[in-house]
């Protein structure tokens, strides 16, 4: 984990995913589905919600924000 951790500080890059997403039954559970991003608040409010038919892995559903500059309003000027 401290690999994967150190690449991505290398690389600017912010992983999400902080629970165990993969494991069924027996199996250890594992961190295995990732959601990276280059800026820290662009995803928020992440669910972990069971696996779909026969997969082991989470369905994860999560808000993608962005941050838009507001339009700037032209004014027209009259000398």
């Amino acid at each position: 984990m401290l690999f994967r951790s150190e690449c991505c500080k290398d690389n600017f890059l912010f992983q999400h995913v902080k629970e165990k997403t993969r494991g069924r039954g027996s199996d250890q559970p594992r961190l295995l589905d990732l959601i990276l991003t280059n800026e820290e608040e662009m995803i928020q409010k992440i669910e972990y919600l069971s696996p779909l038919g026969a997969s082991d892995h989470c369905v994860l559903t999560f808000e993608f924000c962005t941050y838009s500059e507001p339009k700037r309003q032209l004014k027209t000027r009259y000398l």
